[in-house]
This record gives structure tokens, C-alpha cells and sequence, in this order.
């Protein structure tokens, strides 16, 4: 059995890791007009206004695209935070705000599609898909 304080040290270990900056917001349930497309769009409430995280990618799967003679490999993204990040949900949106090794993920928005649940964790993962 893994002891209270071990684990703590593990999760501040793993913290460490997260050198990129996330928000996180989730729908309200009301629709506003986006102001560049006018259409509109979930209203979204603030969960975390920044915090720290990283965006990692998992073992390829075979997606369900049925193609002629060909197999599809789909690449899984999972977002990682502290483990004292409570509340984040399934379709809560995550944009990244900064990120230290790659320009191009600043501004990608992506939503959670299920969290990893698991006993001792040193983080909350989640599935998330890119969606811009």
C-alpha cells in the first residue's frame, strides 16, 4: 500500500511537468451570437480561468471509418492536470492558453470526451478531441 505522503510527493512530482497554461469552461445551457460569425453558440461559464496542464498524445487506435482495403489509425489526445483540479466534466472545453515548446497549440480548443478514473492517481487525465 502506497503510503499518504509518498503519493503526495509523486503528484507533486508529476505537477512539475505541467509547464503549459490551460483555461477551462463549460456550456450554460443559454445561446449567445458569436461577435465574428453571428451565429449562434453556447454560452460558456468559466471553470478554471488558468491552470496548469499539458496536452499529450496516446497509443494509435483503428478508428470505425470503413474504407476499401484500408485501415484508419486514429491518434488519441489526453489532457493532463493536478490532481487538485476538481470539477472538470465531460464536454467542458479546454483552450490552451500558452504553451512552452509549441507555438501552434496556443489557442486549440478541445473537449473533454471522458475522464481516467483510477485509484493512487498522481494527475486527472481526461480523452479530450481537438475541435479548432
Amino acid at each position: 500500500m502506497i503510503s499518504h505522503a509518498r503519493l503526495a510527493a509523486a503528484r507533486a512530482k508529476v505537477a512539475s511537468a505541467h509547464t503549459d497554461r490551460f483555461a477551462v469552461y463549460r456550456a450554460t445551457g443559454a445561446k449567445e451570437i458569436d461577435p465574428v460569425t453571428y451565429k449562434q453558440v453556447d454560452e460558456l461559464a468559466t471553470v478554471y480561468a488558468e491552470i496548469r496542464g499539458k496536452v499529450q498524445t496516446g497509443n494509435a487506435q483503428t478508428a470505425d471509418v470503413e474504407l476499401p482495403a484500408q485501415q484508419v489509425a486514429e491518434t488519441g489526445l489526453t489532457f493532463h492536470t493536478a490532481y487538485e483540479h476538481t470539477g472538470i466534466l465531460t464536454n467542458d472545453i479546454v483552450v490552451c492558453l500558452a504553451c512552452r515548446d509549441d507555438p501552434d497549440m496556443v489557442g486549440a480548443r478541445m473537449r473533454i470526451t471522458a475522464p481516467f478514473t483510477k485509484s493512487h492517481a498522481t494527475a486527472r487525465r481526461f480523452q479530450v478531441k481537438r475541435i479548432s
